[in-house]
């Protein structure tokens, strides 16, 4: 009920019984949380400030702890109604906009960066990705302005470089060339900027993951002492100075304990924005591994944290513990509620902003660092392939 897929969901059901009775019932839950996604009907956005679809929208705010029903005096019935609908509305354009401007728009990359930059100076050229341009040490491949551009090569005055295009001469271009910014300066500040919204997004999603827990787990978050982990695998034991860091070793999943009258043990699947009650582990087993300390063996899925799968019955691996501090801490007490905001919760925000900055940190500063290195000509397509592999890494996964 606290879930906006729910609402969703419940307001296509209401349509279709209203429309056509007794058809809802008919079909399949998959059918019908496909027509949430799909193209609605004309007249299904004025049935949704219906009575009966608006009643489902302050369900969901009571459920959420933003909004409290007053019983005792029907007069404000409609107030409250109309603060639920606004707050839904907001909150589902909110998560909306995380999703599109982090993860469905088109990535920077070199390439795109280089594109855009020569459209700014040659607006009206259509022959930026035309490979047009060769010279005697290409080895008779040709290349595009664009291409040159992202491996730095549209600098100074293309001496040597020729256009089969006679469209595209070098002479009449050279001199806009001044005008061009850096590629590889341009996508390292796009790249960080587009991190920025990847994070925030994140942690906007593992919050809402949390408001759709049970009311009794969702108020002993905000009653119970926390305590945050995260696991690693063992670093090798051999290592050359010349030797790569070990990007296997970096924290790859992040526990949060709850100590109270019930503990409770979650696990944050990040890329997922999935939260996960444990029941069965032993509060033993966390304890943080000591300086030094050999791996041990722990019930959680290292591949499901490292893919972004579905973690697997049973799994097992050999990792080291390690205790975390609290993004934010000392947390600043909340007035106590029947129903809490879990949203704006100050520990659930630390524990997905925890469990973010951890996913990144094992990748965002090198990222930004060979961001600056601009890639050989004849490497142009695979570095392109690379920074989208990069983001995929960081991105929910593809269902």
């Amino acid at each position: 009920m606290s879930c906006v897929r729910w609402v969703r969901f419940k307001q296509v059901v209401l349509y279709i019984e209203d429309r056509l009775p007794g058809v809802a019932r008919l079909m399949t839950y998959a059918q019908l949380i496909t027509l949430t996604n799909g193209p609605a009907p004309s007249d299904f956005y004025r049935f949704l400030r219906s009575d009966v679809c608006t009643a489902v929208v302050l369900d969901w705010a009571v459920a959420r702890g933003v909004v409290q029903r007053d019983e005792e005096n029907p007069a404000n019935h409609a107030a409250t109604l109309k603060r639920a609908e606004s707050i839904f509305r907001d909150h589902y354009r909110r998560m909306r906009s995380f999703s599109q401007r982090a993860f469905l728009s088109k990535f920077p990359t070199p390439a795109t960066v280089a594109l855009a930059d020569l459209r700014k100076v040659f607006i009206d050229n259509p022959h930026l990705k035309e490979q047009a341009l060769f010279n005697s040490g290409s080895g008779g491949k040709h290349f595009s302005l664009s291409e040159l551009h992202v491996a730095g090569k549209l600098t100074g005055d293309l001496q040597g470089w020729q256009s089969n295009n006679t469209e595209l001469q070098l002479p009449s271009i050279k001199s806009p060339l001044a005008r061009l910014g850096k590629v590889s300066s341009l996508f390292r500040a796009a790249l960080s900027a587009r991190l920025r919204q990847m994070k925030d997004a994140h942690v906007a999603f593992i919050k809402d993951a949390f408001c759709r827990l049970p009311l009794a787990q969702r108020q002993d978050i905000e009653d119970n002492t926390l305590e945050l982990f995260a696991l690693q695998l063992p670093a090798p034991t051999s290592r050359t100075k010349t030797a790569k860091p070990n990007a296997e070793a970096t924290p790859f999943a992040i526990i949060a304990l709850l100590r109270g009258s019930v503990p409770r043990v979650y696990e944050i699947f990040t890329r997922r924005a999935a939260v996960t009650l444990r029941r069965d582990i032993d509060l033993a087993l966390l304890t943080p591994s000591s300086a030094n300390a050999k791996a041990k063996s722990l019930p959680f899925d290292a591949e499901a944290y490292r893919h972004g799968t579905l973690p697997i019955g049973n799994a097992t691996c050999e990792a080291l513990l390690t205790r975390l501090d609290i993004e934010g801490a000392p947390l600043a007490p909340q007035t106590h509620s029947d129903v809490p905001d879990t949203f704006a919760s100050n520990k659930v925000n630390a524990i997905a902003s925890t469990a973010v900055r951890h996913l990144f940190e094992a990748y965002e500063s090198k990222a930004l660092q060979e961001a600056l290195i601009a890639p050989a000509l004849e490497d142009v397509h695979t570095n392109q392939e690379k920074w989208l592999k990069f983001y995929a890494t960081l991105s929910p996964p593809q269902t």
